[in-house]
């Protein structure tokens, strides 16, 4: 199958499934602006890199590298909205964005024995 016409027709699924869920007033041009730049950056490039790239590299490293996205989410909005974040969310934040570092170490990469 091809993985970006899927995610095309997800996108689409999700769009039929939030209009009737949707507000009909007329947002400000700031809104759309932040959200023309959400869905274009994270959505749009970043899971079209994302499909693109994990043909790449293994499934696992595909895995932790796509969970940088949930991470990413939490401090977007602390960033932006000034929201706060728990202390769970930082604790689970650290150990992913720390297995994150620690496998792209170059240290860690060693040449195989022959």
């Amino acid at each position: 199958m091809d993985s970006t016409m899927m995610t095309v027709l997800a996108a689409l699924a999700c769009f039929c499934i939030a209009l009737p869920l949707m507000q009909y007033s007329i947002p400000t041009s700031t809104q759309l602006l932040a959200c023309a730049f959400y869905g274009i950056f994270t959505t749009g490039i970043g899971y079209v890199l994302l499909l693109l790239g994990s043909r790449r590299v293994g499934s696992g490293e595909a895995g932790l590298l796509s969970m940088l996205d949930v991470i990413l989410g939490p401090i977007w909005v602390w960033i932006f909205y000034s929201e706060e974040i728990t202390l769970p969310v930082l604790l689970g934040g650290a150990v992913v964005l720390t297995s994150v570092f620690w496998y792209l170490l170059p240290s860690r990469k060693v040449a195989a024995p022959v």
